[in-house]
């Protein structure tokens, strides 16, 4: 999902820059017109990430004998264990 994020602020960034250049004139109409659609597209992903990820969280739950609500929200990964000594102190 995060990829989905970033790939969605990265074509809204695009769309300003575009937006810039054809208020500059140095751009046509069109070319915003493209970027746009891309920036829904990614919108799009984004939102089909999301309900990937709830229905993911759901089955676990369900699998886990868990309510499916809440639904699964992954937090911090734990710290890793430290190795152990390899010469005694």
């Amino acid at each position: 999902m995060r990829s989905a994020e970033e790939h969605e602020a990265a074509t809204r960034a695009h769309l300003d820059r575009v937006a810039r250049t054809v208020e500059a004139g140095l751009a046509v109409k069109y070319d915003r017109l493209q970027v746009e659609v891309r920036l829904e597209a990614a919108r799009e992903a984004l939102l089909v990430a999301r309900q990937a990820l709830d229905t993911a969280g759901t089955a676990l739950n369900l699998a886990r004998g868990a309510p499916p609500m809440p639904r699964f929200r992954p937090g911090p990964s734990p710290p890793s264990p430290s190795p152990p000594a390899l010469w005694p102190s």
